[in-house]
């Protein structure tokens, strides 16, 4: 008896509360402010960067991202706690570009620290795209299909990967029809032959530790509810 009225109140409490996908556009003041500082950090970021034309390339691939969120919206809206890591990886990816990902406080600290011929910052944004956009791509693969809890993280974990492989190929895509500076500057290997391989490695050790995180939340909140 006290437990059917214990999961009863629980039932109620979850009803009452609003999605935050459920709320209109012109409610969610959280993602008016996240809209807000997005752009104040485009607009700052864009202000003298290192390099112009390479920062006009990365920002090519920004707006498109940002396009695409903004159209999908009309029919998927994500919750604010995925518009929330998106931002966050966007204004990393920003700083990056501003820097022309080699040139950043980060790279120029490691590189003086520990004597590194290569920046850093460029591996730290490809390891933020595995553990930050996880959660989102997680979200929207359930949204569209019905997957039992295994095979949705590994369909999301899939996901995740092929968009690091394509992005790869992108650049490839660019260095072949871009002049060889620009291509060199935008591709950014920094004389690693194994550039594009080590950027996938640290995008899988993302996913890996925020499906980790995850899984291990899911299965605290279970034993909760069983309590």
């Amino acid at each position: 008896m006290l437990r059917s009225s214990k999961q009863s109140r629980r039932e109620w409490t979850r009803s009452r509360k609003v999605s935050s996908s459920e709320i209109s556009f012109r409610h969610n003041r959280p993602l008016h402010f996240m809209i807000a500082i997005f752009v104040l950090a485009w607009g700052v970021l864009a202000i003298s960067p290192v390099n112009r034309r390479d920062w006009l390339l990365e920002n090519a691939v920004l707006l498109l991202f940002v396009a695409v969120l903004a159209i999908l919206y009309r029919f998927f809206k994500f919750s604010n706690r995925s518009y929330l890591f998106i931002t966050l990886f966007c204004i990393l990816h920003m700083v990056g570009a501003h820097y022309a990902y080699k040139n950043t406080p980060l790279d120029v600290w490691a590189k003086h620290i520990f004597d590194m011929k290569r920046g850093i910052y460029d591996w730290f944004v490809h390891f933020a795209f595995g553990l930050l956009i996880v959660y989102p791509a997680r979200e929207f693969i359930a949204a569209c299909l019905r997957l039992q809890s295994k095979w949705l993280y590994i369909f999301t974990f899939s996901i995740i990967m092929t968009s690091s492989a394509l992005f790869e190929i992108g650049e490839m895509g660019v260095v072949l029809v871009a002049s060889q500076t620009l291509a060199e500057e935008y591709l950014g290997v920094q004389g690693d032959v194994l550039d594009s391989q080590k950027d996938m490695s640290m995008t899988l050790f993302g996913a890996l530790i925020s499906i980790g995180i995850l899984v291990t939340i899911s299965y605290l909140r279970r034993g909760k509810s069983d309590a």
